[in-house]
């Protein structure tokens, strides 16, 4: 079986603007994220994902969590 972490997303947009619309993380169609909203994404995300390749590259490596 394979491990499935769920990175909460909208969680983390929410946290930046204090429970507010997260409207600056959008472009003006309000579904699609701007350049803000990538960076907020990447940095939310990209711990996870450093973490499962370093796991996958490194079999020495301890089981890692962001």
């Amino acid at each position: 079986s394979k491990n499935v972490q769920l990175i909460d997303v909208e969680a983390e947009f929410v946290r930046r603007t204090g429970g507010g619309t997260g409207e600056e993380f959008l472009l003006h169609d309000g579904i699609h994220l701007n350049l803000k909203g990538h960076d907020l994404y990447f940095e939310t995300v990209f711990p996870f994902v450093e973490c499962a390749v370093r796991s996958l590259l490194l079999e020495n490596e301890p089981r890692c969590s962001p």
